[in-house]
């Protein structure tokens, strides 16, 4: 299940046992990690790196720092939690918490998911959701396919959901672009068929050979008239 309000809750709240419960598997893609961005609470948006089991702190620490690293984002009120489900025999999970602007790019329509890739690559499923504030106009890259990653999303309203399988971790840093690709070239205009070539280089020649004609015989009739 997706939507603004579990989004709300799971940032608000910074509940680990939330998140655990908003990355249950959807479909045969069950996320290892689920990272969340609210986008529609003021100038900062608001970031939740849900891990799927219970972590060190200090390797969530370190994911934190290569995604502010990478940035550049002044990440603030950072807060790491660990928390039960609530359900019998569920293990704990653990929970990033932090805020930062401009993850959510509103002049260029565009969503990063390279700085989370880089962070969590050691994960084979990592699930990266956008909850984009009213007005966003998207404008980014949606599907993506490398050597090491394929990335598919899904848009419902304003939200967009990306489901990125990491296929080598062997990568040092990648590079997801942010925006679909360029036309490289413009559309070839269609050629003409032979046989219209040749009738075309005849009605040329046609109409050539009557304008010298004519021109000659106007020159020749007022040579006689002078």
């Amino acid at each position: 299940m997706h939507g603004v309000m579990l989004a709300v809750l799971v940032m608000c709240l910074g509940s680990a046992a939330l998140a655990a419960e908003f990355a249950k598997p959807a479909g045969n893609f069950a996320p290892d990690v689920l990272v969340l961005v609210l986008g529609i609470m003021g100038s900062h948006d608001h970031v939740s790196i849900n891990y799927s089991s219970k972590m060190p702190t200090e390797q969530v620490q370190a994911d934190l720092t290569k995604v502010a690293s990478e940035t550049r984002w002044p990440v603030a009120a950072v807060k790491i939690a660990t928390a039960s489900v609530g359900t019998p025999g569920a293990q704990p999970t653990t929970q990033l918490v932090f805020r930062a602007p401009g993850v959510a790019d509103r002049a260029a329509g565009t969503l990063p998911l390279s700085p989370f890739v880089n962070a969590l690559k050691r994960y084979k499923a990592i699930e990266i959701d956008y909850v984009l504030p009213p007005g966003f106009v998207f404008r980014g890259r949606k599907d993506y396919e490398d050597t090491y990653v394929k990335v598919v999303m899904r848009q419902e309203g304003n939200s967009c959901y990306y489901r990125v399988q990491v296929k080598d971790s062997s990568f040092d840093t990648i590079r997801i672009p942010l925006k679909p690709d360029e036309p490289k070239n413009q559309a070839p205009r269609p050629s003409m068929p032979a046989g219209a070539r040749v009738m075309l280089i005849v009605g040329l020649a046609v109409v050539g050979a009557a304008a010298a004609y004519l021109a000659t015989a106007y020159y020749a009739n007022r040579r006689r008239a002078g």
